[in-house]
């Protein structure tokens, strides 16, 4: 399926040749949205959106958390999962050792146990997700697959801080586990433009659409997907929030052969076996 390129006129005129011309052969493809989608807000944190710490930069980051807040309250509207992640501390006097390389490499974000905390505009809502990540990656060493295993997730719209380092690093993880990445470019800031721009270009090319907030939003609105928050556990007004089981003869029925499916389980025309599996506890997605 065709895309608009994201190219800012940063990038030289023999970078867009070399990748668009011949990388791409004048055609870059998109992954498109899938039909069970989540959304994951990357390190949205005070020591990223604030100036009240080194790693923060509010010129970008409260911008970012604004469109952000848009973006979240269309997905709960829609039942659809919504995930932070936000620093992980160390949990003994040896937390050198538990914080690694960013020891060395970084003014750490999470020295003051404030600025770990989710931006004032983007306080996670009842039945959102909170994971913690020791690592750029939100996937390195978190729940965050199980969580997304457990959704049957199909396409991950990725947003948060900064471009060019978390967001990237967990793009790049989520397109290895073969989810679709969307990335709506007014979601994700840096401190740097430079990266920024260079970075969206690259996922761009590479991993992910990069698309405008507004479509986005309209294909939300739309409701082309399955919401897959059907299996987060009872709603507001006391209802299970679960999809009706079909009679059973037809569960049969579907079993007697293989079924063809589309997303990162299986290769489009490729038969899969679906192993039907009893739903866990109410509210069991909400534990992370």
């Amino acid at each position: 399926m065709p895309h608009t390129p994201y190219i800012p006129d940063i990038i030289p005129e023999g970078d867009r040749k070399a990748l668009m011309e011949k990388y791409h052969s004048g055609h870059l493809h998109s992954v498109g949205f899938g039909k069970s989608p989540a959304l994951l807000v990357v390190d949205m944190t005070d020591a990223f959106v604030t100036d009240d710490y080194p790693t923060g930069f509010a010129r970008t980051g409260v911008p970012c958390a604004r469109a952000i807040r848009r973006l979240a309250d269309a997905c709960r509207g829609a039942k659809i999962p919504v995930i932070f992640t936000r620093g992980l501390r160390p949990t003994s006097a040896g937390g050198e050792a538990e914080m690694g390389r960013w020891v060395h490499k970084s003014s750490m974000a999470w020295a003051s146990p404030d600025g770990n905390s989710i931006h004032k505009e983007l306080a996670p809502a009842d039945g959102d997700i909170v994971i913690e990540k020791a690592k750029p990656s939100a996937f390195f060493g978190t729940q965050l697959p199980s969580v997304l295993n457990f959704l049957a997730v199909d396409t991950l719209v990725v947003t948060g801080m900064v471009t060019a380092g978390c967001v990237r690093a967990t793009v790049v993880d989520a397109f290895s586990y073969n989810y679709r990445v969307i990335i709506p470019e007014e979601c994700v800031a840096d401190r740097s433009q430079i990266s920024h721009e260079v970075n969206l270009f690259d996922m761009d090319m590479k991993y992910a659409d990069v698309v405008k907030l507004v479509e986005v939003l309209a294909w939300i609105k739309g409701g082309q997907r399955v919401r897959s928050a059907n299996v987060m556990g009872p709603s507001a007004d006391g209802s299970s929030g679960r999809i009706p089981p079909r009679p059973r003869a037809s569960r049969v029925a579907e079993r007697t052969g293989p079924r063809r499916r589309r997303g990162p389980r299986g290769s489009p025309g490729v038969a899969v076996r679906v192993r039907m599996q009893r739903p866990g506890p109410a509210g069991q997605a909400n534990d992370y």
